[in-house]
């Protein structure tokens, strides 16, 4: 067996900050070498290098559990017409019942979230995480689609999910939850794992089963 590398890991559960930081050893026999090191992958709060997990935080997350997410139509349900309002961190306010029915989600999975927003170019992951724990959402990990700082073309949403699932998705249990119709276009097997909201609704009761519904179909 090779020499342990170490690594500092930080709880996903803590604040951004090594004050609770563990040293842990690489563990040889992760099935994905580098995965925790790629853009889009959800990685612990607060660290991004991490190598391979060891083999007692290997065994738990050997099958992720990841949300793709989508903010407007999802959480963000004001008209076009209508100014959004914001909150007092200066992020738009988003649907009671969308954050109720997401904190349940979450809750239920313990899922990671991947933002596939527009809004992500806009803010670190420090202030997403504000963002979310503000409004009572504690995903496990969250992270970006991908590394873009610019605006995506108009259209783009369902090619950047299927890139992310082709560079990491691959045997991972995720769902995407969006309004862009242009998942539509998704090939089946990515399709099968969408959950199209309506812009005006949002993530609703009926939506959130679905979703739920399809990560348990797809545990292993």
């Amino acid at each position: 067996m090779p020499p342990y590398r170490w690594h500092r890991v930080v709880s996903s559960r803590c604040p951004v900050s090594f004050g609770d930081e563990e040293r842990v050893p690489t563990n040889p026999h992760f099935r994905n070498p580098g995965l925790f090191q790629q853009p889009g992958f959800p990685f612990f709060k607060g660290y991004r290098r991490l190598g391979d997990l060891p083999t007692r935080l290997w065994q738990r997350y050997l099958h992720h559990v990841i949300l793709l997410l989508d903010l407007d139509g999802v959480l963000i349900t004001t008209p076009a017409w209508r100014t959004v309002p914001t909150e007092s961190d200066g992020f738009f306010q988003f649907n009671e019942r969308a954050v109720k029915n997401l904190a349940y989600l979450l809750a239920e999975t313990d899922a990671a979230v991947v933002l596939t927003t527009s809004h992500r170019i806009n803010y670190s992951l420090t202030q997403w995480q504000e963002f979310l724990l503000n409004r009572g959402l504690r995903p496990r990990a969250i992270s970006k689609i991908n590394m873009r700082t610019a605006l995506p073309p108009a259209g783009s949403r369902a090619a950047e999910i299927e890139d992310w699932v082709n560079r990491l998705g691959q045997g991972e249990n995720y769902v995407v939850v969006d309004d862009d119709l242009s998942l539509h276009g998704l090939p089946a097997a990515i399709k099968h794992r969408c959950v199209l909201t309506k812009p005006l609704i949002g993530l609703d009761e009926i939506a959130t089963q679905q979703a739920l519904t399809i990560f348990r179909a797809n545990q292993q």
